[in-house]
Parts: structure tokens; sequence; C-alpha cells
């Protein structure tokens, strides 16, 4: 195979060291011809980055720096590093804050000979979401003996395409740079702003109901670095990342457990979400506003229709305790066709204590007056001011 790895880059010297770094001493496929190309958006850096990145070594295939003579933005620049596919079989894509695993070549190309020519598939990540990106909740996708599920979502921390995923992007890309928001699209993401070339990419996933191939166990994570679009370095999203795989799992598509955009489990050969022969929206991670024409909605929030049965939350992942039927009055069926008084006001506590794991309450609790005294403190200022 012939592929290419791009490393984009903008002004941050140490981070583009670390990626390339991690690159550089990953498992290869002799075989393969692997070309390895630096795009650095213009920077007053370019000149001191250039002269660093020539210094680096690379036996696989050819390497080279791609510089701009004025500042192209993320999307445009995004986009441009995807057409780089051109030639190859597949590309790899890195901002320069993702650090990946020594298996991740080997893991996107054994996804690619297995998924690559299904049109069913839009991409391959190499990160797996540990924290549900839209409300901030632990995300964990039910197990089923593979080393990969599928995901109605993309991101930006390490992901994939063949030649032909990326040009059927490109070709749905050109007819829609404006678009409604498609109803498999979260106002999370419909909402993000238009200089996001993932706003795009998130649009073209939900409007033609495609996947992308994710792995249970990280093959890349964000620095999450100071930058552009963070002032500060943030752990939120960092996780551990696999070491030493060779061998994968990669069944028939049929086979894979299969999440939502709203990070929902869809019905698949595991699961069923049906209700007295209908089928039931998902809303265990509180993130719909629109439920157009369904009957039944399954959510741990308190809203104002009647409930027709209620759950616990004891198993992992959530919806299992759904499929299980477990006792409790942490999860709730409701009806929708029969408006009610709500419940409650606020949030389901069940819910905070069923996520939050190994942090004992009395240290959340300083965390959270912590917070909050920082927060009025810096409220304060503003008004002195």
């Amino acid at each position: 195979m012939k592929s290419i790895i791009v490393i984009i880059g903008y002004n941050r010297k140490d981070c583009i060291r670390n990626c390339y770094r991690a690159v550089s001493r990953a498992l290869m496929h002799e075989e393969d011809q692997i070309d390895l190309c630096f795009s650095l958006d213009h920077s007053d850096m370019q000149e001191e980055l250039t002269a660093m990145i020539s210094s680096f070594p690379w036996t696989y295939g050819e390497k080279r720096v791609i510089t701009y003579p004025e500042r192209q933005g993320l999307r445009k620049h995004v986009l441009s590093c995807g057409d780089l596919v051109e030639g190859h079989d597949f590309l790899i894509m890195l901002e320069d804050d993702v650090i990946v695993s020594d298996s991740f070549y080997l893991y996107v190309r054994k996804a690619m000979e297995q998924y690559g020519d299904c049109p069913e598939i839009a991409g391959v990540s190499l990160y797996q979401h540990y924290t549900h990106p839209q409300v901030g909740r632990h995300f964990e996708p039910e197990y089923s003996g593979s080393d990969v599920y599928l995901l109605q979502s993309a991101q930006s921390w390490g992901q994939a395409w063949s030649l032909r995923m990326w040009n059927d992007f490109r070709k749905w890309y050109a007819e829609h740079q404006s678009f409604e928001q498609p109803r498999r699209m979260a106002d999370y993401s419909y909402g993000w702003d238009q200089r996001s070339w993932l706003r795009y990419y998130m649009g073209y996933i939900c409007s033609e109901n495609l996947f992308m191939i994710y792995p249970y166990h990280s093959f890349s994570t964000n620095m999450e670095e100071a930058g552009e679009n963070r002032k500060y370095t943030d752990t939120d999203y960092q996780v551990s990342v696999v070491r030493g795989q060779k061998e994968f799992r990669m069944p028939a598509l049929a086979e894979l457990v299969r999440y939502d955009a709203f990070f929902e489990r869809m019905d698949d050969p595991y699961f069923s979400g049906v209700y007295e022969g209908e089928n039931v929206l998902m809303d265990l991670n509180g993130s719909h506003s629109r439920y157009f024409d369904a009957h039944y909605l399954l959510s741990t929030r308190y809203l104002p229709y009647t409930v027709v049965k209620t759950y616990g939350l004891r198993l992992r992942p959530q919806e299992i305790n759904y499929r299980e039927q477990i006792s409790g009055n942490d999860i709730f069926l409701y009806d929708l066709s029969k408006p009610a008084k709500k419940q409650k006001a606020g949030i389901n506590s069940n819910v905070v204590r069923y996520d939050v794991r190994a942090v004992s309450w009395a240290r959340l609790s300083f965390l959270g007056a912590t917070e909050f005294a920082q927060n009025l403190r810096k409220k304060r200022k503003k008004r002195r001011k």
C-alpha cells in the first residue's frame, strides 16, 4: 500500500517535535511506501519550524514540508491537507498536539483493508472517546469482542481516510457550502463556527447516514495544548493509548456495535431499542432537543411527559439497564403523546453519582467550591473594571 501521514502545524514548535517523535517510533508495514508531510500554516515561526523539520529523519517514503505565504485558517488548511490523499491509498491526519500509539499505523492499515471500500464508512478514527464531548459525561461503548465499533461522529484528534472516503466527502462539500441541520445532527456540532471543517464533516456524516470506525482502545490522544483555539492546557480529553498491538479483530460491519451522533445506542445485533413494538428514541445523555415523530423517549432527564416505566442505573454502559430491565428510578421511559407535570427541576443527581468514579465526594465538593470561588472573584474584578 501507498499512504501518507500529514502533520498539521502552525506555530507550536514543541508540539510538532513531540508529534513527529511518536510517529517515528511507530511500527510500520515493511512493504508500504509511507510518505510524511508537515503542513505549516503561515506564522512568524515558519522558517524556524521548517529548519527543525529538515533535521527529522524519515526512511519509509518521501518527507516534505508545505508552507503558505499567508494565513489559511483551520478549515481551509485541513481541507487542503486532506486533498494530499491523491495518489495514495489512504491518508492519516494528525494535528500537531496529537500523540499516537506505536501501533497506530498498523491499526489504520488493517481498518482500511477491511472497511475501506464500504460505502457506509466515512473514515477511521484513531481516537477513542472516554468522555462524551457534547455533555461532558463518561462514554463507554458496549464491548462485542471486536477491536472496533461504529460511531456516527467525527473528531480531529487523529483520523484517516481512504481516497474513496475523502473524495466522497469532497463531492458533498462542494454542493453544501451552507446546509440545514440534518435530523441526525446534534445542536452541539451544528452550532460550531462555520470556520470549523469538522462542522461540515459532521453535516456530511449525519445527512448521509454514515459512520466512522472507532477503536475500543485509543491509538491517539490529544495533548490539548494552549493554542489558537484554546487559551489553557486541558486534560479532560487525554486518554491512554494502545502499545504493541499487531493483530486486530475487525469483523463484518453487520456485527459491529453502533452509536449515533448523540452517542446513543442504535439498533444492532446486540441491542433493540423497542417498547411495545415501537422504536424508542434514546436520549440517555440528555442531548436531544428535537423529538420529531417519536412516540417513546428513554431519558435520564426530568421532562414534562407521562412516565410509562422507570429503570435503574446499575450496569455499564448505561443502555444495558434498559435491555436487561434493571429496576430503579434513574432512567425514565416517557410517552411523548401524553404531556404531564415535570417531576423535578435541575440535574438528576443519580446520573452524577453514576458518572463520577474514583473521586471521593469530599474531593468533588472541594473542587466545586474552589471553582465557584474563582468564578466569583472573576466576576467581581470585571465589575470593578
